[in-house]
């Protein structure tokens, strides 16, 4: 006997035409790839704890993915696209059941040129990074939750991150060169987006095509300094960052803020920093980190730590942009899980 549940689709069918293409219907792993960082909020976590697919599917290649997508079509399949499910507003949770397609199979890096990188939308952004500094470049703008992340994943629902301070949003001319989608349809089809159709793509969550593949900028590497400057009040703080945003003669990608209450709850970098002292966090090139030193000293701040990546590593400490933006949420709720982000 067929199974269908509220959604129509006979999941016994579409599981044996899926063929060799890896899937699971264990409630255990369906459910785990059901959700994103929506429990960061308490009202999203009531909508959405119990929304969970059918079936996961995770297909290896292009093919592959169409096939799903064609097969998806036929059943009047629900879809909902995942990469490393870090979004905090439920966009990967599935509201009526279907399928999940795990993007994280196409992970290929397909090109690095010059000064361009062309990769599969499941490719993880920190093992992109990692591959481009290898050729002397790096991403100019990339997600706090790069650990986790995919390309995709940041194009199809993110909008800034580490470095638009200096090179602007997604969104801005020139920060996403071409973006390969697949259309859902008896037989999928390719479409390429260049200029400004891209923002007819960028940041839908996957709701209008499937991106497979992305063409990104890459800008010289650098080598980053993690550095956290301290302050006895918050405006001090802020506008010692105001005035870091504006210097054209220093080389930055990160700045900010974060009010002393809720950097108390950095247990990692608590012990390097005093009680009550309100934070501006950057990444500054090497070569600048005096620069960024006197201007903090200037507004009456001091620079409690600069470290570069093996000095983190040794001190057991993650990078600083884990402090920085939405992090600051994840790290509080670590010490108290009453805390939101009201």
């Amino acid at each position: 006997m067929s199974l269908t549940n509220s959604n129509g689709v006979d999941w016994q069918a579409f599981r044996q035409e899926l063929g060799e293409i890896a899937a699971t219907d264990s409630p255990r792993m369906v459910k785990q790839k059901s959700r994103d960082c929506f429990w960061y909020s308490p009202i999203l976590k009531r909508k959405l704890n119990d929304c969970t697919a059918d079936i996961l599917v995770r297909p290896r290649a292009r093919e592959e993915l169409k096939r799903v997508l064609a097969l998806a079509h036929a059943h009047r399949a629900p879809l909902t696209l995942r990469g490393g499910g870090t979004g905090n507003y439920g966009q990967a949770v599935p509201l009526d059941g279907g399928v999940i397609i795990d993007m994280t199979g196409l992970n290929r890096i397909r090109e690095i040129g010059a000064d361009f990188v062309r990769a599969e939308a499941g490719c993880n952004l920190r093992s992109l990074n990692e591959a481009l500094r290898a050729e002397g470049r790096e991403l100019p703008i990339f997600p706090s939750t790069q650990r986790i992340a995919t390309v995709g994943g940041f194009v199809g629902g993110g909008s800034s991150g580490i470095g638009t301070v200096r090179h602007g949003t997604l969104r801005d001319p020139g920060n996403i060169i071409e973006l390969t989608v697949l259309s859902v349809e008896a037989e999928p089809k390719e479409h390429v987006f260049r200029g400004e159709a891209i923002n007819d793509i960028h940041h839908a969550w996957g709701m209008n095509g499937v991106i497979v593949e992305v063409t990104l900028p890459t800008v010289p590497c650098e080598d980053w300094i993690n550095c956290v400057a301290s302050f006895a009040d918050y405006e001090t703080a802020f506008a010692a960052g105001k005035q870091l945003a504006g210097r054209k003669d220093l080389c930055f990608k990160l700045v900010s803020t974060v009010d002393a209450r809720i950097a108390a709850y950095f247990k990692k970098l608590r012990a390097r920093l005093g009680e009550d002292r309100h934070l501006l966090i950057s990444l500054v090139a090497r070569e600048d980190l005096d620069g960024f030193r006197a201007l903090a000293e200037v507004a009456g701040g001091r620079l409690d730590l600069a470290m570069d990546e093996a000095e983190l590593q040794a001190a057991e400490l993650p990078h600083v942009f884990e402090f920085s933006y939405n992090h600051t949420t994840l790290q509080v709720i670590k010490a108290d899980p009453s805390w939101t982000y009201l």
